[in-house]
């Protein structure tokens, strides 16, 4: 009985350490800013002509959008890739 109550403390303080955790990144995750930027969705190859289905809007910090990114999906549609193939979660310019 001993045994199992030792180890009961220790799950609990394993639980309490998650939460706690957990509670932290939530936080954070609340609080620091971030910029939506238009990024692909998918592998993109020159020629590709930008529709819904290859673009998407995803979370950036600012100080990692660079200047000439696309922060509409209606801004990029339509439009082809002409320099170099574009991989997912690349911002769009």
């Amino acid at each position: 009985m001993s045994r199992l109550k030792k180890m009961s403390h220790i799950l609990v303080s394993l639980l309490l350490a998650l939460a706690a955790g957990g509670l932290v990144w939530h936080y954070v995750r609340l609080n620091t800013p971030s910029v939506r930027v238009v990024v692909a969705s998918e592998r993109l190859a020159i020629g590709t002509v930008l529709g819904p289905k290859q673009v998407v809007l995803k979370d950036y910090p600012p100080v990692a959008v660079p200047e000439e990114a696309e922060t509409s999906i209606q801004s990029v549609m339509g439009k082809t890739v002409v320099s170099g193939t574009v991989f997912p979660s690349s911002p769009a310019m």
